[in-house]
């Protein structure tokens, strides 16, 4: 952007982009290293985000309230926020959807009757959280600082010299938020097979595609009623669990996830696991089982978790 562009300039400059694309705007402030940066702004993004950290109880001049992951109210000079809990490090990312450009507009008309400066990012999430646009919470992993002064800019540089950078793409590829057996035994085995992909160039979703094709294999296996070929594919299923575990991790690493590639994955595993109940109950019936209403009943009843789950989850945006 032009050093000399005008407030209201700069927020025209947004809007005339996000009829086509989606915008990050970012303070001249942060501080954060290039795996953070490209976590930042890579990939397509649904919704508009912030980044945040926890802020310990300190009160600043850019509070924010987060709630369920998501930035519920935020400050500027001029706003205030009851009861903070992060703090914001200066980087918004814009989604393009329509509240988010109505958003924007109302940023321009504030801007209209203020004479003071005031810092954009900070106000257009404001604007944002108040247009009622959802803003995701971004958290952050290794050095991120927002620097207010010389010196706080210098000891955040120089903390950031000392970061390995791999070691933060791979820390935030990894989730947090896995369950027992994912965390501590699925994720351990499918970093490996993230790191042989990032090095041959698979894309998120070949690895995807791969991990439909060892369970397709494997449900085959299941048919034949055979008990050597069901052990192995019941090998075979952990084997294709870790492969689609690493579909996604090589996503975050490289920031190239995707809508179409999250949809992909979503696809693929109800095929999968379709497949696979119904190989088991095809291999039963070569023992004289009729195990087909169990798996009908089976496939019924993950159906109706996913959905449950994707309407819990929009039910706590909505609130």
């Amino acid at each position: 952007v032009q050093k000399n562009l005008s407030t209201n300039g700069f927020l025209d400059l947004i809007s005339s982009r996000l009829p086509h694309e989606q915008v990050a705007v970012i303070d001249q402030g942060l501080v954060t290293g290039q795996a953070m940066i490209d976590a930042l702004v890579k990939g397509q993004w649904s919704t508009s985000g912030a980044l945040v950290k926890p802020n310990g109880g300190n009160v600043s001049n850019f509070n924010a309230r987060v709630i369920h992951k998501r930035v519920v109210s935020a400050a500027t000079a001029e706003h205030h926020v009851t009861t903070p809990t992060h703090t914001m490090l200066g980087f918004i990312r814009i989604s393009s959807d329509e509240k988010s450009r109505a958003a924007v507009q109302h940023a321009r008309d504030y801007c209209s009757g203020v004479l003071r400066e005031i810092n954009l990012g900070d106000l257009i999430t404001v604007a944002l959280v108040r247009a009622g646009a959802p803003v995701v919470a971004i958290g952050i992993t290794g050095v991120c600082e927002r620097a207010n002064s010389v010196d706080q800019l210098v000891s955040a540089k120089q903390e950031l010299i000392t970061q390995d950078e791999n070691a933060i793409r791979l820390q935030r590829a990894l989730r947090a938020d896995d369950g027992f057996y994912s965390t501590f035994v699925l994720r351990k085995l499918s970093q490996k097979v993230t790191m042989f992909a990032i090095k041959n160039n698979w894309t998120p979703n070949q690895i995807t595609l791969t991990s439909l094709i060892v369970a397709l294999v494997v449900a085959g296996f299941f048919a034949t009623g055979w008990w050597p070929l069901m052990i192995l594919g019941a090998i075979g299923v952990q084997v294709s669990i870790v492969i689609d575990c690493a579909d996604g991790e090589v996503a975050r690493y490289t920031g190239v996830s995707s809508q179409r590639g999250a949809w992909l994955d979503a696809s693929t595993d109800r095929i999968k696991e379709y497949a696979l109940y119904a190989g088991l109950a095809f291999g039963a019936s070569h023992h004289g089982m009729n195990l087909w209403p169990l798996a009908m009943s089976v496939m019924v009843l993950q159906t109706v978790r996913h959905m449950s789950d994707y309407n819990f989850n929009a039910v706590q945006v909505i609130r």
